[in-house]
């Protein structure tokens, strides 16, 4: 039996065997859409972990203070590229893209095109073997066996133009009611009218990614402050771990407003879920 998987924002819907489903696999196969990286370049990576659900989910259940370094090189020890993925419309690169994707090209191979985008499949292969000679038997032959199919999957492919998550919200108000740190009433009309420019950035206590990018966004918002740019941070889990987010936001240096979790974020936002997210 087979399903469909859409990757909208990648431009494309793969047909996945039985060999992808998660009840048949020793490991874990694991679709990373990054969507637009650039203007006219889009990305997705396929990993594949060599460890079984039950042991990944035991350490994705901890807490972000319970997870340690030996975890987390454990987890990077485990994983590799099945393949990736640039859906690239070459019309609109610019010129320092169309650079990079030239001296790229002897690692890419083109396999399709739709409309405007063109398709090319990167190949990890020296990565690949390199994974493969640090991980169990068993898990190599599936390593081997999906990245085959994964091959057929991408290649009878249905393409499309990819969607951009939020395009419809572009010259839009987004106005909202919420709370800060400290409980006081904010509004987002307050929030957004002494700047030309405001980023938004959506984290969680227990997202290592988005701690690991605090002190640099904590940095940028203070070098932009005199540059009519401002940084708000909405903490999604501020709710449970109030003095979790506040000792984050201090020990990184974080001063820039930071508000409680926000109601309706995925229609307000165009919000996928993902963090952190900017």
């Amino acid at each position: 039996m087979s399903t469909k998987a859409a990757f909208e924002e990648n431009g494309f819907t793969l047909t996945l065997t039985d060999a992808f489903n998660k009840d048949n696999l020793k490991g874990v196969f694991s679709p990373n859409p990054l969507g637009q990286i650039d203007d006219g370049i889009f990305y997705i990576t396929f990993i594949y972990t060599a460890m079984s659900r039950e042991e990944l989910d035991v350490l994705s259940e901890k807490n972000a203070e319970e997870i340690t370094e030996a975890d987390l090189a454990l987890v990077r020890s485990r994983q590799g590229r099945l393949a990736a993925v640039y859906s690239i419309n070459v019309g609109i690169l610019s010129a320092e893209n169309t650079a990079i994707l030239e001296k790229q090209k002897e690692r890419m191979t083109e396999f399709a095109q739709a409309g405007d985008m063109t398709y090319y499949r990167v190949n990890p292969d020296e990565e690949a073997e390199e994974f493969l000679s640090r991980i169990a038997p068993e898990y190599r032959e599936e390593y081997r066996a999906l990245q085959a199919a994964l091959d057929d999957a991408l290649k009878n492919a249905e393409f499309y133009a990819p969607v951009i998550p939020g395009e419809e919200l572009i010259g839009k108000a987004v106005r909202f009611d919420a709370t800060d740190l400290d409980g006081n009433p904010v509004r987002s009309e307050d929030i957004f009218r002494d700047h030309e420019i405001t980023m938004i950035n959506l984290w969680a206590t227990w997202c290592h990614n988005c701690i690991g990018e605090m002190t640099g966004l904590g940095e940028m918002a203070r070098r932009l402050a005199g540059r009519n740019v401002a940084v708000v941070g909405i903490c999604t889990d501020a709710d449970d771990k109030l003095k979790e987010c506040r000792a984050i936001l201090k020990e990184h240096s974080v001063d820039f407003l930071n508000l409680m979790p926000v109601e309706n974020l995925e229609e307000l936002l165009a919000w996928q879920g993902s963090l952190p997210t900017s």
